[in-house]
């Protein structure tokens, strides 16, 4: 049977369009994001340093390299190299993702990580809703919320609805209820909605 979502849902859970769930979602979500990203990754490092950078990235060949470079405030070429490559190279970065996530406070390896979880070809709910408890950083707590509406089912949605209102007791000055909300929003398909919003 389907969850339903509380009556009027929407209308008391508006979403901040500048808020990094959302931020998180379009950036992973929205075909002309895709489309940008290509076009960056075929051209040329803008400048010295991104060009080392690049080149860098290109020669990892451990997850111990890969976390480093996660932690790194990157430009746009370095970033989303990186991102296809933790991609490419899955099975040997998947554990340290899993492992690190779990304590890091560190938010270039929490977004990372958490496109990582959105892009994966092994399945990430069941770890996530395993291990969400022990996550120490609630912002990755937010944003692994925003992966259960991305790529979970309905069955996610009383949990996400839990933690949205954990997210508010605990921290209301916050925007950590955002990832939640996000979720709800994109695994009920309302995207018309996160789109007008």
């Amino acid at each position: 049977m389907k969850t339903k979502l509380p009556e009027r849902y929407t209308e008391r859970n508006l979403i901040n369009p500048f808020s990094s769930a959302y931020l998180t979602y379009a950036l992973t979500e929205d075909p002309k994001t895709w489309e940008m990203r290509r076009k960056v990754l075929e051209g040329e490092p803008v400048n010295d340093r991104e060009r080392e950078e690049v080149s860098q990235i290109q020669e990892l060949s451990d997850a111990d390299g890969y976390f480093k470079w996660m932690r790194k405030s990157l430009g746009g070429k370095s970033k989303m190299l990186l991102r296809e490559r933790l991609l490419e190279n899955e099975e040997m970065v998947g554990d340290m993702i899993r492992r690190r996530i779990m304590t890091n406070m560190n938010d270039d390896f929490v977004e990372c990580a958490v496109e990582f979880f959105v892009r994966c070809k092994e399945d990430p709910i069941p770890w996530i809703l395993e291990n969400y408890k022990d996550i120490r950083n609630p912002y990755a707590q937010s944003l692994l919320c925003l992966v259960l509406g991305i790529r979970g089912t309905e069955d996610v949605a009383p949990f996400l609805l839990e933690q949205e209102e954990a997210f508010r007791k605990e921290f209301p000055r916050d925007d950590f209820k955002q990832g939640p909300i996000v979720a709800l929003y994109r695994l009920y398909g309302m995207e018309e909605n996160l789109a007008r919003e």
